[in-house]
């Protein structure tokens, strides 16, 4: 009786030993052709993506603000995280939905905050130009220079120095940089070297008709030199209108078009507006208001609640915007 329970023991665990190991090369080679094959209908699941972005103001927390990465044309909304950030302040938040291989090769990517700008309508109107007060950069270089600002507009828009589109990166950089040479040029000229070859082509007398007023007369012989200058320091600053008359003339245009904004004051060259040209209303604005005109489009192209606006920068705010 005892031997045969013990035979009977033996064949039990020889059959669960028999069994656990066909268990164990099944599961093995389970194992083996899942690593081997992958189902077609399994995709990889996408990437989380860390970007890092600069805070073009102070922004409370929860502020929602849209960014462009890496200059690629993809624009995301970020929202500040808790405590709110500074001015200049860099912090980091997530985007989900990038390939794994894009998130691995830029494990870190830079942000640059994006200008959100209206479309169909002028952001406000042509005589608002205290709306962000008297001290605005935007204001001064409108009334002192509106050459400087719209250079600034030409760089937001990637205009050429001849107020055409282009899609080269240097380009836009380069014709802020010509159009405050050819301003400084020009002031120097009218500044410094005039008030000189005034003095040394003039003497100054006595008026003939009242002893105390003191005139200035051409020197002997030098005449013809004076009236020389005379005109050629005259032509440069028409020179230097005219230019910039046709800059706010061919921008006006091109953010209006850009933008589908229609005339509002002059609609009888709605043909024009159609191709994209420049409409009779562009050059009535820029011909009798530049300045009111130059500082419209600054506000336009640029969110000053946003982003402070700065004097002598490429594009009239924070080079990280």
């Amino acid at each position: 009786m005892t031997t045969s329970n013990h035979v009977s023991d033996a064949a039990t665990r020889g059959h669960y030993e028999q069994l656990d190991h066909s268990l164990t090369l099944n599961h093995e080679d389970q194992l083996d052709h899942s690593l081997l094959f992958t189902p077609d209908n399994v995709q990889p699941a996408a990437a989380t993506a860390l970007i890092s972005v600069v805070a073009p103001a102070t922004l409370p927390e929860g502020y929602l603000m849209d960014v462009q990465v890496d200059g690629r044309g993809q624009t995301f909304s970020v929202k500040v995280p808790p405590g709110g950030v500074e001015e200049g302040q860099s912090f980091q938040v997530t985007i989900e939905g990038r390939s794994s291989e894009d998130a691995f090769q830029n494990a870190v990517s830079v942000a640059i905050p994006r200008v959100s700008v209206p479309v169909g309508a002028w952001r406000d109107g042509m005589c608002d130009c205290f709306r962000f007060g008297c001290c605005h950069p935007a204001f001064w270089n409108a009334f002192c220079c509106p050459a400087i600002l719209i250079a600034q507009v030409m760089t937001r828009m990637k205009l050429d120095v001849l107020g055409r589109p282009t899609t080269t990166q240097r380009a836009p950089i380069l014709t802020f940089r010509v159009i405050l040479g050819i301003v400084l040029t020009e002031v120097f000229l009218s500044q410094v070297v005039r008030p000189i070859a005034f003095v040394m082509t003039h003497n100054y007398i006595a008026s003939m008709m009242d002893p105390n007023v003191v005139v200035a007369v051409p020197k002997e012989g030098m005449e013809g030199l004076a009236n020389f200058l005379d005109t050629f320091f005259l032509l440069i600053r028409i020179a230097l209108a005219l230019f910039t008359l046709y800059l706010v003339i061919v921008t006006r245009a091109y953010v209006r078009n850009k933008y589908g904004i229609s005339n509002k004051y002059c609609n009888g060259n709605e043909s024009s507006n159609r191709s994209g040209g420049v409409s009779f209303e562009d050059c009535c604005c820029s011909f009798w208001c530049c300045c009111c005109t130059t500082g419209q489009l600054a506000r336009h192209t640029m969110d000053y609640h946003t982003y402070r606006g700065v004097c002598c920068s490429d594009t009239g705010v924070p080079n990280y915007v």
